[in-house]
């Protein structure tokens, strides 16, 4: 009688084991969707930096292609010297002139983006020189603000 208690119990799982296995599973399925959500806003905040790195660039190859003439707030003339320019979408990026004469800002407009890619931003704006706006100020790096970031070209 024992011997076939023992073949009986040896067949599977019982159901507590299954609950408990299934409860470590959303456990740790749960943590790796927190973790994953915070690392693509960290990556958006680094593509919108690489793409304002592109476009200030490319306005210095436009402003030395053109020497003697004036640079114009119009992205669609630095869309010619990045490499993938399909990739700038025209009303996303945005080339501005400063408030004081000679100043030019490349900016993104980033009101569509969430609060993380925001703060990601935020973290990297004095490593990067993000601003809010172009103004001349040094004491302007980008804050979080909802409308758009910056950076310097000339």
């Amino acid at each position: 009688m024992t011997a076939r208690i023992k073949k009986r119990a040896r067949r599977g799982f019982t159901l507590i084991e299954l609950l408990i296995v299934m409860t470590i599973i959303g456990v740790l399925s749960g943590s790796l969707l927190l973790t994953m959500g915070s690392s693509t806003d960290k990556a958006e905040a680094t593509r919108i930096v690489t793409d304002l790195n592109s476009l200030r660039l490319a306005a210095g190859l436009y402003y030395a292609d053109n020497a003697g003439s004036t640079l114009s707030p119009d992205i669609t003339r630095l869309k010619a010297y990045v490499t993938a320019p399909e990739k700038l979408s025209g009303d996303q990026y945005e080339f501005k002139a400063g408030e004081n004469a000679g100043q030019w800002f490349v900016g993104c407009k980033i009101a569509s983006q969430p609060q993380g890619v925001r703060d990601s931003l935020k973290k990297m704006a004095a490593n990067n020189g993000l601003r809010n706006g172009v103004t001349s100020a040094d004491n302007d790096v980008y804050d979080g603000g909802a409308s758009g970031v910056y950076i310097r070209v000339r």
